[in-house]
C-alpha cells in the first residue's frame, strides 16, 4: 500500500502543477490513465485529484505507440517581433505570419504530405514590463482589419484565465509570432465496444495471504 501510495502521490503533484498552469478545473474532466500500469492506478489518481470520472483504453499498454502512427504531421514556425501591440503593427504581424504560413507548406510538401494544409496562429505576449510571455491563439479574421482590438480581448482573456486577473488599460507588447502547419494523419476506425451497464464480475478470486 505504501509503493501504491507514493506513486500515486507523485503523479497527483505533476498533474497539479499542469492543470494550475492551464489554469483549469480538473473536476469538470475524465481522467484517462494509459501505459502498462495505468489504469490500475487511474481510480486511485482519480479520487485524489476530485475526478468522478475516469477512461481506460481497451489496450492502454499500446497507447503511445498508437499515437505514433496515427499523429497529424505537424511542423511548428516561429519569428520574434518586438513591437507593441497596436494597429500600426498589424501589417508587420501579417507580414510575419504570411512568412511563417508559406516556409510551413514548403515543409509539409518536403515531408511527402500533398493535401492541403490546417494552418493555426498564435502570438506570444505580454503586459509592457513584464518578463514573462503568454501564448495567445489567433483567427486569422482578427488580422484582416485595421483594428488589433480583438487580438487584445483574447489576451485579457487568456492572462485572466492564467492568473485571475488582467489590466484593461495595459499596454501589451508582441514578443513572437508562431504559426503550426498541420497536415492529417491516416483516419483510422475502431470498432465500437457495448456499454455494459451491470457491474463487472471477477473471472476468478484468489486467496490472499499476509
Amino acid at each position: 500500500q505504501a509503493i501504491l501510495d507514493i506513486a500515486v502521490s507523485e503523479m497527483f503533484v505533476e498533474v497539479e502543477k499542469l492543470a494550475s498552469r492551464a489554469g483549469v478545473d480538473l473536476r469538470e474532466f475524465t481522467l484517462m490513465p494509459f501505459g502498462g500500469g495505468g489504469p490500475m492506478l487511474g481510480a486511485f489518481l482519480a479520487r485524489e485529484l476530485g475526478m468522478k470520472r475516469v477512461m481506460a483504453p481497451r489496450r492502454p499498454g499500446v497507447v503511445s505507440a498508437l499515437g505514433g502512427l496515427v499523429a497529424d504531421l505537424r511542423g511548428d514556425f516561429i519569428r520574434t517581433i518586438f513591437s507593441p501591440l497596436t494597429a500600426a503593427s498589424l501589417p508587420e504581424i501579417r507580414e510575419a505570419f504570411d512568412a511563417l504560413a508559406q516556409e510551413g507548406r514548403d515543409w509539409l510538401a518536403a515531408q511527402g504530405h500533398d493535401a492541403a494544409a490546417e494552418l493555426t496562429l498564435s502570438c506570444d505576449m505580454r503586459y509592457l514590463g513584464q518578463s514573462y510571455e503568454i501564448e495567445v491563439v489567433l483567427s486569422p479574421q482578427w488580422l484582416a482589419g485595421a483594428n488589433p482590438e480583438a487580438i487584445k480581448q483574447a489576451f485579457h482573456r487568456t492572462h485572466e484565465q492564467l492568473y485571475d486577473f488582467h489590466d484593461p488599460v495595459g499596454e501589451i507588447e508582441l514578443v513572437n509570432v508562431r504559426l503550426s502547419a498541420i497536415g492529417a494523419g491516416p483516419a483510422l476506425s475502431f470498432p465500437e465496444i457495448d456499454e455494459i451497464g451491470a457491474a463487472a464480475i471477477p473471472a476468478r478470486r484468489l486467496p490472499v495471504y499476509t
